[in-house]
């Protein structure tokens, strides 16, 4: 699975965090691959993110949740729904499958 997919960004994005050095790369001949591996040690002494979960946009949760897009934009700032910041914009916040999950457990009844 591509990084761009998994984080639900395009590949532009990915490629300018690598450009830029936010986002570390093997090298693998003449291409360079995002270092985005399960297992292993750190490439270039940075740590490895491990992906165990799909990143959800906002407007999936909505979906999900069955509510509407403003109520999710409450709770994630209340801070009751995690999010990752994948840019400096709402649009570009991700809440993981697990912390969704965790959220709805905790609500239960």
């Amino acid at each position: 699975m591509e990084v761009a997919e998994v984080l639900g960004v395009s590949r532009t994005w990915v490629y300018r965090r690598i450009e830029a050095g936010e986002l570390p790369v093997i090298e693998l001949g003449d291409t360079q691959k995002p270092a985005h591996r399960r297992d292993g040690p750190p490439v270039d002494g940075r740590s490895v993110v491990r992906m165990q979960d799909r990143l959800l946009k906002v407007a999936e949760v909505t979906e999900i949740l069955g509510v509407g897009i403003d109520w999710v934009y409450e709770r994630i700032r209340r801070g009751e729904i995690p999010v990752v910041e994948l840019g400096d914009t709402r649009k570009n916040q991700r809440v993981t499958e697990s912390d969704l999950t965790d959220y709805v457990r905790a609500r239960r009844r």
